[in-house]
């Protein structure tokens, strides 16, 4: 008796674990499975789409590549960590399909020429005028992702 509530135990725990699932928002539609990866993702923001790509982890967090070599072809950074199965395990990049809202954010380290900010913080870009400033700080993200390993 006490094996088999043991057994019972296990797999209880073993099915609840493995039955939690990620849920796209309803409310915004259907996704936007997009087949080429855009420039600009602007037209984007607010919406939910699906890519595919290469997915790494990078000093400002994870970013989703279209290539596998990063060479061109376009990158949005993912809003948040990993999911484990999604970490690369040696050598290659994996290969993935995330859905998700995309969102921008205005954090990326671009100060102009011999500001305080841009001395006190080696891994900053410096920009000549404002204009440059306002354009480079912003960045896209997925947030929350649905992820589907390919690889």
């Amino acid at each position: 008796m006490r094996q088999f509530c043991r057994w019972a135990g296990f797999w209880i725990i073993c099915v609840m674990g493995c039955a939690h699932s990620q849920k796209i928002p309803s409310s915004v539609g259907p996704p936007e499975r997009l087949t080429t990866w855009p420039d600009d993702w602007s037209p984007y923001v607010n919406r939910l789409v699906t890519v595919e790509g290469y997915i790494e982890s990078l000093k400002m967090g994870p970013m989703l590549f279209a290539n596998d070599g990063r060479s061109s072809g376009g990158s949005i950074w993912i809003d948040g960590a990993l999911p484990e199965h999604a970490h690369r395990k040696s050598g290659r990049p994996k290969r993935v399909r995330a859905t998700g809202m995309v969102i921008t954010r205005d954090d990326m380290p671009v100060f102009l020429v011999g500001s305080k900010e841009a001395k006190n913080n080696p891994d900053s870009v410096e920009v000549e005028t404002e204009e440059e400033l306002q354009k480079l700080k912003w960045r896209f993200l997925l947030k929350d992702p649905v992820w589907v390993v390919s690889e």
